[in-house]
Formats: structure tokens, C-alpha cells, sequence
């Protein structure tokens, strides 16, 4: 037995594209004004973009699941979302160590300043 594709409601749509188009405006102003860079404007839009894709066309997300073997086209976009998530969180851990690494540095390099600033000059011969 076939099930019938999924229709969202009207609501569901207009709701989605609102907030999809704020979303994409607040970042597209944010790399605009080089507060984050085009690689996070185009991950974090992706964080808006695979819901619209699977609500806007529902075919083409039964599509992709019938495709992958999944009953349930959410299971595929969950997936997604999450895959990218993950991207972010791999990208946001690379720059916390690298971070880690120049504080270490630049307080190795402050003690080290300080040590010759202090230090007592011996007896001069």
C-alpha cells in the first residue's frame, strides 16, 4: 500500500518562509558587516535551507527517501541538519584548540618578559 505524499499546510509554508527569509537577511547582514565569514554564512544557512527544501517540495523529499530506503523523509532531513551541526561543532573545536595554543604561547612569552623585566642585575665587577 502506497502512502500519499505529505502536503504541509499553508500556514506551515508561510510560518517557514518568514522565518527563513529573516534568518537569511540577519546573516547575510552579519557577513555583509564581516562579522562572520561566507563559509558560516553558507553553513549556518544551510540550518534554514534543508527544512524549506523538504516542506516546499514534498516529492522530491519522498524522493530522497524512498532513494536512501527510509520510510520517513524527516529522518533523512534530521539527519542533514545534524550532519551539519556536526560540521560547525568540528569548526568551532578546531579554532577553541588553536586559541588554546596562542593564549599558552602568549602567556609563555608574557612570564618569560616579565622574568627579565625583574630581574635583579648581580654586582658589577
Amino acid at each position: 500500500m502506497e502512502d500519499a505524499a505529505y502536503s504541509p499546510s499553508i500556514q506551515t509554508l508561510i510560518a517557514t518562509g518568514v522565518f527563513t527569509f529573516g534568518y537569511l537577511s540577519f546573516l547575510f547582514v552579519k557577513t555583509a558587516s564581516k562579522k562572520i565569514d561566507l563559509y558560516d554564512f553558507v553553513m549556518l544557512s544551510n540550518l534554514a535551507l534543508t527544512p524549506c527544501v523538504f516542506l516546499f517540495f514534498p516529492d522530491f523529499s519522498h524522493f530522497i527517501a524512498k532513494l536512501f530506503g527510509v520510510r520517513f523523509p524527516f529522518v533523512i532531513l534530521f539527519g542533514l541538519l545534524f550532519f551539519v551541526v556536526f560540521i560547525l561543532l568540528n569548526r568551532i573545536l578546531r579554532s577553541i584548540h588553536r586559541l588554546e595554543a596562542q593564549n599558552r604561547r602568549l602567556t609563555q612569552e608574557l612570564s618569560v618578559a616579565e622574568a627579565k623585566l625583574n630581574q635583579v642585575p648581580g654586582p658589577k665587577r
